[in-house]
């Protein structure tokens, strides 16, 4: 019997393409498949996704096609507690401490058209006696706005240039930490250049504003811009057994509250 020259072309295919392409190529397909035939991922095919992304076991091209077809799908809660999963499995975690926790969700990208205050609010908190546990990077696509180290940094904090051992000494001392993506979290740092070119937030820039390096919190808070992020945030608390949170649709997705207009809050 001859052999099916398709099925042999094919075998050939899979064979130049390695089994870690096959694989995501699957995840692709769960999301980019269009609207009635895209199943989406579970939440452990979302950490696994999420996972290889991460180490480099995607292409670029493969990986800029995973996180804008899943932009245009939108994650579901499932897929965003999928992918805080990974964010706790390969990124930094903070110490545990005594006193009560508030853990800030705020956009990477920074603002731009706003001066933040979260910065003094956070000193204020902290010298009040609560732990207070930030996230930020550098200047991030799409909007290149001031970050929080840059702002530390003014006020005579260089958090964002301390490395993670001295990071941790530094919140078991005095309850206050700073997750300085590209000096802490070098994977997710890594991914930098691909939103880059995609121009648009992925669904990871969502996945910032609710993941936190402190394991849970006792006050998860967080700002958003649209009103279903909000409910996607809560019901991916849920899944993660984070029960306290406070979302704020404050000034440019953050959580410094406007004094011109009405603030929307929810506990």
């Amino acid at each position: 019997m001859l052999p099916d020259p398709i099925a042999a072309r094919r075998q050939q295919r899979q064979q130049l393409l390695g089994a870690d392409a096959l694989r995501f190529r699957e995840l692709i397909a769960k999301i980019g498949s269009g609207e009635r035939t895209s199943t989406g991922l579970s939440r452990s095919e979302a950490t696994e996704a999420l996972c290889r992304l991460l180490q480099g076991q995607a292409s670029d091209v493969q990986a800029g096609a995973f996180l804008i077809a899943h932009r245009l799908r939108r994650p579901s809660a499932c897929e965003l507690a999928g992918m805080a999963d990974a964010y706790r499995q390969l990124g930094p975690v903070l110490p545990s401490t005594t006193r009560p926790t508030l853990s800030f969700g705020v956009p990477f990208d920074g603002r731009t058209r706003t001066a933040p205050v979260l910065p003094l609010t956070a000193l204020v908190l902290n010298a009040a006696g609560l732990a207070v546990v930030l996230h930020g990077g550098g200047p991030m696509p799409v909007k290149y706005g001031v970050s929080l180290a840059e702002l530390f940094e003014v006020l005579g904090l260089p958090l964002g240039r301390l490395d993670w051992a001295a990071m941790c000494h530094m919140f078991r001392q005095q309850g206050l930490a700073l997750m300085h993506q590209p000096h802490h979290f070098a994977l997710a740092e890594g991914l930098i250049p691909l939103r880059e070119q995609i121009g648009k937030r992925p669904p990871i820039a969502t996945l910032e504003l609710l993941w936190s390096c402190c394991a849970v919190p006792d006050l998860q808070i967080s700002g958003f811009v649209h009103a279903p992020t909000e409910q996607l945030m809560a019901d991916s608390w849920a899944l993660l057994g984070i029960s306290n949170a406070l979302t704020l649709k404050g000034l440019e997705g953050g959580v410094d509250l406007p004094t011109s207009r009405v603030s929307i809050a929810a506990h």
